[in-house]
């Protein structure tokens, strides 16, 4: 036997009670000598046996009153194979309905999908359950999603429940799913614990190889007064069909990824998509996949394939922007394909990614959505150093001219996003830094000590900075101040600047082995950059000769402190020419001579205009807004441009919960943080009262609405299952665990298996028993003694007394 309420028992001690009271009350007799009474000895002495014997009847009543009572409050637990036989305990049942997106596959064409069927037979479950029962019901996806707050004896409103639920397109995560149910469980009242999860059998979810959420799991269970029983229901495509007859040959395709070639994207620029398609079913496809555009809430934004308008709407393919066909996909293999297109209106726009002309069992990994910022300018700071007499003799002549070219007579005017602004390093310390994406130091002296400081911050908070010094630098103020050993901005020490000497001609007959055999040139790092992207072409570089440089120095190893620093630029002789570098959020790159032509004829090249062009796209994106993240990942939600500090902002998730969003203050900018991303699929932040921070009264022109988007976790489109190892490991370390082939089977392990029967039913009719009997005896009692002390006593024939006590 157990008891279900330990604590209780502690109010045992209240059957000392009555003892204390019968002892209480006795009273001390005092011996008064008086001759008369020893005719009365015998006749008291008989009465006085059968008081107390009557005292301690009435005292075991009680005392067993209170000891029924306070058992009954502990719930006794009876569980005995022949009294305990048949299960009539009453039990706490967590239903956890699989919600994943693997759950909206159809087992069989014309069929309803997994998640409808595990819909049905949660029904089935709670109808099965006896009165006392109590059930909750939980959506079990990437994080539980409790349908009802606690553990509910009306079925009806967990049917109502079952009801709300709806398919996501997250993954399962067993662990969290099963920890969260037996929390709901310890709240519970009943003395047996179950939990029903209703899955497609997806092995993908069950975290099999996560030792540690197991083993917290397995601790929670045994840390339970109950531990709960798991019961685990997968749903095949159709009762009593094997594994093998109705999982055989599947087909599967899915859009795992789509990802932009380069950082920053600006109007009328050519952008391309990656698109990753990969097959986890076991037949090869042959789709088509088409890239369409889902307009953004606050207006239709323009998007145009190869410069050319899109469809008007109403007609055939409105909504499409390109389309691009895959190659044959064999099974278990993936594709990549890259869709180009442009956007002629700023702001966020919202995409879609699809396999059109195909269908499969699981259409909701089909499509995948992907947000995309939309820039019509990208603001810089350009900060000269040595500002010339003439405009071709200025530090910035080349760079202004990269970022403004101007076209030929009669060609079309070539549009860049790069907006720079020209300030001398003395005003830098009266400049907002933070309107502006990345800041210039081109051969700049030195700097004060607020103004590194205030670079400092910049960069930290996502800017980028670009660092090019020439021989106006003052070496020891970048090595001691910029650099710090490593603790500062820049990536590398400077080493005093040197001469790159250009190979002279060997005399005939008498060649030289250490000179070199060709010249000095500046090129790509044989394993790229992410800045090179559109300007890596090996042609592009030819006959870029350097002149003369600051040496830099890429350290071997990877610092302990994470901030690891590669090659942007490389000289044809190995030695780094351009190193890049994280500095918290931001990153700098620092170059081994200035953009004039004063050091190379590098910047009076082609190559010159698309890689400063680049390298300001590459530096503006750490501080532009991720869009797409990953579950679990938290956004970071930067408040408009020029926007009023005062500005409120909510977001709504794809499951249509709604939160205000509250703003902190990062270095020089206000953002919103948001961390409850671990469902996928497309969030929608809506500023209100959008005012600028100049002129409240006047409204700005910046975009009321801001889709993100949380991508899903690919390993959801696989199609393995769970396998009979993974089973029997699961179930021994939860001390058990039950894998029903089919609804009725699980219907009847929760009706056989429900062990033990509670007494309180018996104890609390055994304490009205009790005190019926305790009134009864105290009646008879009394009535029994006031007869004797109002009656007569006689001491012989003839003589008689009458003595009443009163």
């Amino acid at each position: 036997m157990t008891f279900l309420a330990y604590g209780i028992l502690f109010g045992l001690a209240l059957a000392a009670i009555p003892v204390i009271i019968h002892l209480l009350n006795r009273r001390k007799a005092r011996v008064i000598d008086w001759g008369a009474m020893r005719f009365l000895e015998f006749s008291l002495a008989t009465r006085g046996r059968r008081i107390l014997i009557e005292e301690i009847l009435l005292l075991a009543v009680r005392t067993l009153l209170i000891v029924a009572l306070v058992l009954a409050a502990a719930r006794p637990l009876l569980v005995n194979r022949y009294f305990a036989r048949g299960g009539q305990a009453n039990q706490d049942v967590v239903i956890l309905l699989d919600g994943s997106m693997s759950m909206g596959a159809a087992p069989v064409v014309g069929q309803d999908t997994y998640f409808e069927a595990g819909r049905s037979a949660a029904r089935r479950a709670i109808e099965r359950l006896r009165p006392g029962d109590a059930v909750a019901v939980v959506l079990a996806a990437a994080a539980p999603h409790p349908l009802t707050q606690q553990l509910t004896y009306d079925r009806k409103a967990a049917n109502d429940a079952l009801d709300r639920a709806l398919l996501t397109d997250g993954t399962l995560d067993v662990p969290a799913a099963l920890e969260q149910a037996a929390k709901i469980l310890a709240q519970g009242r009943n003395p047996n614990k179950r939990i029903v999860l209703i899955s497609d059998g997806r092995s993908h979810g069950w975290r099999v190889n996560s030792e540690e959420a197991w083993q917290s799991v397995a601790r929670e269970f045994a840390d339970a007064k109950s531990p709960p029983l798991l019961t685990v229901l997968r749903l095949a495509a159709h009762e009593g069909a094997s594994e093998s007859a109705a999982e055989s040959r599947v087909a599967n395709l899915a859009v795992e990824q789509v990802r932009l070639t380069r950082p920053v994207v600006g109007t009328h620029m050519p952008i391309k998509l990656e698109v990753v398609v990969r097959n986890t079913g076991d037949n090869e496809c042959v789709p088509e996949v088409l890239l369409a555009l889902r307009p953004a809430l606050s207006r239709t934004p323009a998007v145009s394939e190869a410069g050319s308008p899109p469809p008007a709407p109403g007609k055939p393919g409105a909504d499409i922007i390109a389309t691009a066909a895959l190659p044959v996909i064999q099974a278990h293999q993936q594709a990549t394909v890259q869709i180009e297109t442009q956007f002629s209106e700023p702001g966020p726009h919202l995409l879609r990614v699809e396999l059109t002309n195909y269908s499969d069992r699981l259409d909701a990994d089909n499509r995948l959505d992907f947000a995309v910022g939309v820039l019509d300018s990208l603001p810089v700071l350009l900060v000269d150093g040595d500002p010339g007499d003439k405009p071709e003799n200025d530090e910035l002549f080349n760079l202004k001219a990269a970022f403004q070219p101007q076209s030929e007579p009669g060609e079309r005017q070539m549009e860049f996003l790069v907006r720079p602004t020209v300030i001398g390093p003395a005003i830098l310390g009266n400049t907002t830094l933070g309107d502006y994406q990345a800041i210039v130091l081109a051969n700049v002296d030195r700097l004060a000590d607020g103004d590194v400081a205030r670079l400092k911050e910049f960069v930290a908070n996502g800017g980028g900075l670009l660092v090019a010094p020439g021989d106006k630098a003052d070496l020891k103020f970048y090595n001691d101040v910029l650099y710090a050993d490593g603790q500062g901005l820049l990536p590398s020490a400077l080493a005093p600047a040197e001469a790159i000497r250009q190979p002279a001609p060997a005399a005939a007959g008498s060649p030289d082995p250490a000179a070199p055999k060709e010249a000095v040139t500046l090129m790509p790092p044989p394993t790229g950059h992410p800045a090179l992207i559109e300007c890596a072409a090996a042609t592009w570089w030819q006959n870029v000769r350097e002149n003369r440089h600051y040496p830099l120095t890429a350290p071997a190893d990877k610092p302990a402190d994470g901030r690891e620093t590669s090659v942007v630029l490389q000289l044809s002789d190995g030695r780094p020419f351009a190193l890049d570098r994280g500095f918290e959020q931001g990153r700098v790159v620092l170059m081994g001579g200035p953009l004039d032509t004063a050091w190379s004829p590098a910047p009076s090249r082609v190559v010159y205009v698309l890689l400063v062009n680049e390298l300001m796209h590459y530096l503006s994106a750490a501080r532009r807004a991720e869009l797409n993240v990953q579950p679990g990942q938290t956004m970071a939600i930067p408040l408009p441009q020029r926007a009023d500090s005062a500005t409120a902002a909510t977001i709504a998730t794809p499951g249509g919960e709604h939160f205000d969003l509250t703003r902190v203050r990062e270095g020089d900018r206000w953002v919103y943080r948001f961390d409850r991303t671990l469902d996928p699929g497309v969030y929608t932040v809506r500023y209100s009262g959008l005012t600028d921070v100049a002129d409240p009264t006047e409204k700005l022109c910046e975009p009321a609405v801001v889709h993100y988007t949380v991508v899903r976790d690919a390993g959801e489109s696989t199609m393995d299952l769970l396998d009979g190892t993974a089973r029997d490991e699961i179930g021994k370390m939860l001390g058990g665990a039950q894998f029903p082939a089919e609804t009725g089977e699980m219907l009847d392990t929760m009706s056989d298996y429900n062990p033990g029967r509670e007494l309180w039913r018996w104890l609390v009719a055994a304490a009205m028993a009790l005190l019926l009997l305790e009134i009864l005896l105290s009646g008879h009692i009394t009535r029994s003694r006031h007869g004797e002390l109002t009656g007569g006593v006689s001491f012989g024939e003839g003589v008689k007394h009458t003595h009443v006590v009163r």
